[in-house]
This record gives C-alpha cells, structure tokens and sequence, in this order.
C-alpha cells in the first residue's frame, strides 16, 4: 500500500481516535488499558477510493488541533476502516504496534495487516 505515482482523486475518511496504551497495564499493575492522555485523531488516505495511507492530528493544550504525522504501518489504514462500533484501537508506542480492543468482550488484539481489504463486496489487495 502506498501512494501511485501517477495524480489520482485524493480523499479522507472520518477521523478515528487512537489511544495509547497504558504502560502500567502492560505490565499487569492496572486494569485501565489507556492512558488519561487525548487520543490522536487520524484519518485514511485514499487515492481514486483506494486506502493508501492515514494522516493525523493532535489536541494541543490550548484545544486546538495541528497536524501529529503522515504516513503510518500498512495494517492501519485496513484496521481502522474494519473497526466495529464496540471497538478502539490503542498504540503501543515503544513497540510501535497497534492493538485493537473489544469494549464488548474485553478483549485485546494485535493489528496486523491483512491481505486483502473487503470493501462493499469488492476486494482490494
């Protein structure tokens, strides 16, 4: 995955909050999965409807938001566009790995990428 060289019709999706994992939990020394720190909001990039990569911002103190990164791990973009309603993802930043967690079952799953994308009955790999 990734941009095409030649120009295509650029688009975004909605953003989705990624949390960041809590170092404590990590360790077995809290039941809080996610830190008190705001998510970062990232949003995927699509060229001519394909998702090539994701971009994202980030609160500031003052409220406001200001671009955080472009350009995230190929299992992303597919992770946050199959993300049910009960699910969030969280980062685990020293590892660099995301996680994706079940409010409904409580459980926690490694974000790997997958090899084909199922978009409305149309696979994309």
């Amino acid at each position: 995955m990734g941009f095409k060289e030649e120009k295509g019709n650029i688009t975004f999706s909605e953003l989705y909050p990624i949390y960041s994992l809590n170092a404590d939990f990590a360790l077995g020394q809290s039941d809080d999965i996610i830190t008190d720190k705001q998510p970062k909001w990232v949003a995927v990039i699509f060229q001519d409807d394909q998702p090539v990569n994701a971009i994202g911002t980030q609160q500031t103190t003052d409220g406001h938001f200001e671009s955080d990164a472009i350009g995230y791990p190929l299992e992303l973009p597919s992770g946050l566009l199959n993300l049910e309603d009960n699910e969030i993802l969280i980062h685990d930043f020293p590892a660099e790995e995301y996680y994706v967690y079940s409010e409904k079952t409580s459980s926690l799953m490694k974000l790997e990428q997958l090899d084909c994308l199922d978009f409305s009955s149309s696979f994309i790999c």
